[in-house]
């Protein structure tokens, strides 16, 4: 006898016409089908949502988890895990489980925005028959306020040169958030006693190597190299660089950076 593919319960007669000293007869049971492994994990709710940063998604994020035929799967533990994105569930925690209740579906406690604006990604996923089955949700943080941006930079040059070597010099431009940056402006000015044998992909205006950015989002970087040539003569040249964008940056004093080369 081979179990239905939907889970339920099936009554199962089973009758004797009866013959010789044995006389007719019936009896009866219920068999019950449960449902399989897991199969399949769909979302059914708080998928695409949008939240200003430090506040709750409005929808918690459900889903469905069924077997190979459809059948909800009941008593499944599901792991919610932020796998990307400014988020949490709860405090710092960066994860949360839930349990399939009969109609299969597991929901976990609230999804809060984080501090930083962006896309979210979290995944769901449960045990199945072969692996690990799962979906995924993606939301959405936007800033509770006008875009911010903190911009800072660094810069990397050799302590001295002997007249005619050359260097590298090197500019590291990181957006410390919450939102992206847009317009990113970075210049590199050196003073007498150097000058600039490669731009290093910028522009030079009036001795000034300038480097341009559509946007920096949140938490990335930007790096550029250039080339320094010593003069003939023995001299300490001073470097200064500084980057800004067209972003409100709450902290201007991180945006400016010096180094000192020695021509000896």
């Amino acid at each position: 006898m081979t179990a239905p593919s939907a889970a339920g319960s099936y009554p199962v007669t089973a009758a004797y016409s009866g013959g010789g000293i044995y006389a007719a007869s019936t009896g009866g049971t219920t068999l019950t089908v449960t449902a399989g492994p897991a199969a399949t994990v769909t979302v059914t709710g708080g998928d695409d949502q949008s939240a200003t940063t430090g506040q709750a998604f409005a929808t918690p994020l459900s889903v469905a988890v069924t077997d190979a035929y459809g059948n909800p799967v009941a008593g499944a533990t599901v792991t919610f895990t932020i796998a990307s994105g400014s988020a949490d569930f709860g405090g710092t925690a960066q994860s949360a489980t839930a349990v399939t209740n009969g109609s299969g579906i597991a929901s976990v406690a609230t999804l809060t925005a984080g501090t930083t604006a962006g896309p979210v990604t979290v995944t769901a996923a449960t045990p199945g028959a072969s692996g690990t089955v799962s979906t995924t949700f993606t939301e959405t943080v936007v800033s509770s306020g006008p875009a911010r941006a903190d911009l800072a930079i660094t810069m990397t040059a050799p302590a001295s040169l002997a007249p005619g070597a050359t260097g590298t010099v090197t500019l590291t431009v990181t957006n410390k958030g919450p939102d992206t940056a847009s317009d990113v402006v970075t210049g590199l000015t050196v003073s007498r006693g150097l000058t600039i044998a490669n731009a290093g992909g910028g522009t030079i205006r009036d001795g000034v190597d300038f480097f341009t950015a559509s946007a920096l989002a949140a938490g990335a970087k930007l790096t550029y190299t250039v080339t320094v040539k010593a003069g003939p003569a023995k001299a300490t040249v001073l470097l200064i660089t500084g980057t800004g964008s067209a972003t409100r940056d709450p902290d201007l004093l991180n945006n400016i950076a010096a180094a000192i080369v020695k021509i000896t």
